[in-house]
C-alpha cells in the first residue's frame, strides 16, 4: 500500500492523512535538545514536548513533525516517538543475559508481535530496523 513519493512533503502529508500519525507542531518541542544517536536515517535528538498523546498499543509512537529552529527554509521531518530512559530492547536483553525466565522470553515475544501486528494492520505503517 505504500506507493512513490515526490517529495517528503508527500510523505508528511501521507504520514498524517492515511496512516493517521499526529501533525505535533515543531514549535511545541523545547529549544533545549539533546544529540543522543544515530541511524541509517539520519541524527537522533532527545527533547522534551508535554502536549503529545500517545496510542496506547505502540508506547513509543507520538506522531509526526516538521521545522527546523536553525534553518527556517530547510525544514526537517521528524517521527516522534516517546525517549525510553530504560534503554533499547538490545540493551535491555545485554543487561538480562542470562538472567531472563523463559516467561518473560515469552511475554516480550507476545509484546513485540502484538506491537508490530498492530502497526502493521491498524497503520499499514512497516518498522525497518527489526
Amino acid at each position: 500500500h505504500f506507493q512513490k513519493m515526490s517529495t517528503n512533503d508527500d510523505w508528511f502529508q501521507t504520514a498524517i492523512d492515511d496512516y493517521e500519525l499526529k501533525n505535533i507542531p515543531f514549535e511545541s518541542f523545547s529549544r533545549k535538545k539533546k544529540k543522543i544517536g544515530r541511524d541509517g536515517f539520519g541524527d537522533i535528538y532527545s527533547v522534551i514536548c508535554e502536549s503529545i498523546p500517545s496510542i496506547p498499543e505502540v508506547i513509543a509512537l507520538k506522531g509526526v513533525s516538521v521545522g527546523d529552529e536553525d534553518n527556517e527554509d530547510n525544514d526537517q521531518y521528524y517521527l516522534v516517538i516517546e525517549f525510553a530512559d530504560e534503554g533499547d530492547l538490545r540493551g535491555y536483553l545485554t543487561k538480562k543475559k542470562g538472567n531472563l525466565k523463559w516467561e518473560e522470553k515469552l511475554n516480550l515475544a507476545i509484546q513485540i508481535t502484538e506491537g508490530i501486528t498492530y502497526i502493521h494492520n491498524e497503520h499499514n505503517i512497516a518498522h525497518r530496523d527489526l
